[in-house]
């Protein structure tokens, strides 16, 4: 029977289709032998006796679910072979798809490409990593869509699934959490496109609190580390910049204090959090200038390189130690779920 208001699908409606999966206001008529073989909760579910007076619609039994009919559609079209896709390109809508009904109806197949995706997204290797937050990436570019709003959430609700965790995307994924969301969003979520509200679990809330302030204590501290003069015997730190060359000592000395009240401002804040890629983001408080315009350098040039010097040697060393913030093995022991 067809209620007022209910919209059959216009792609997934099959005439031979034997089951109708219905969420929200739509309608999906496919066939259950093959939902059956993908997933295991749902092969589970139609072997569960039914009423002797059930809903249906032409002759099908109706399914209901709770999903989204985008989830929904999206399930349909990865299952039921309109979109075919490989593994290291799938789209992020269809990628979002496969995070939250993957784990719930247990498809291993949606598991094996997510996981594919997941790892080209949020390396494990500091080169790469700077490379999918740079501008021209295609993480950063889609993260600036309305549809993308909730994405990183579920990547990292996804990494703590009890039964399919995968640690080694996690370190690169709050970073990104960090840099797209401030203090309150991370706290209470933020509204998907689909009006549904995207929240971190317990387990992924407490780690990426925790972890944001011991990141951003851990990237200060091996910055001014790096920037201190190593001496055996000292009553005061003492750091390089103004160092023997330098051509305009009280000015590096004013523009060292201006970068590192930055970053200590940076660590006590609730804004997103910006993580330099070049020193001079630091200095010109993440807003890189035009190539052609030309600004006053806040260091003379012996200082800069002492500080450029400074700043990328420290990017590998929190790099290195990035896991431990977030209470993980080191990089080389992660070790991810067996598929």
């Amino acid at each position: 029977m067809k209620y007022l208001g209910i919209n059959s699908s216009p792609v997934f409606w099959f005439d031979d289709g034997n089951i109708v999966l219905q969420t929200g206001d739509t309608q999906f008529r496919v066939h259950r032998s093959l939902l059956a073989s993908y997933s295991v909760i749902m092969k589970d579910c139609f072997e569960i006796p039914r009423a002797e007076v059930e809903e249906t619609v032409e002759g099908c039994p109706v399914l209901r679910l709770d999903d989204s009919t985008k989830d929904i559609e999206n399930l349909c079209g990865l299952l039921f072979g309109m979109y075919q896709v490989e593994s290291k390109t799938v789209g992020f809508a269809y990628l979002e798809t496969m995070l939250r009904l993957g784990p719930k109806y247990e498809i291993a197949n949606f598991k094996i490409m997510a996981l594919a995706r997941l790892y080209q997204l949020f390396p494990r290797d500091l080169g790469e990593w700077e490379h999918t937050i740079d501008l021209r990436s295609e993480l950063t570019r889609f993260s600036y869509q309305p549809t993308s709003k909730g994405f990183v959430f579920d990547v990292i609700n996804a990494a703590y699934q009890t039964d399919s965790q995968i640690p080694s995307i996690l370190p690169a994924a709050f970073l990104f959490l960090y840099l797209k969301h401030n203090l309150a969003e991370i706290i209470s979520g933020v509204q998907r496109s689909d009006q549904s509200l995207a929240t971190l679990q317990p387990q992924a809330l407490h780690a990426a609190l925790s972890g944001r302030t011991n990141f951003m204590s851990l990237w200060i501290s091996l910055f001014r580390t790096r920037l201190e003069i190593d001496e055996e015997y000292r009553f005061r730190i003492t750091y390089k910049i103004p160092g023997q060359y330098c051509m305009q000592k009280e000015v590096c000395m004013k523009s060292l204090a201006n970068v590192l009240g930055q970053l200590t401002a940076q660590a006590v804040g609730i804004h997103p959090v910006c993580i330099p890629l070049q020193i001079r983001e630091i200095w010109y408080e993440g807003d890189m200038p035009d190539p052609e315009e030309v600004l006053p350098e806040p260091f003379c040039e012996p200082c800069r390189h002492t500080l450029r010097d400074s700043f990328y040697s420290s990017q590998e060393d929190w790099w290195k130690s990035l896991p431990r913030c977030f209470q993980l093995p080191s990089w080389e022991k992660m070790q991810d779920f067996d598929m």
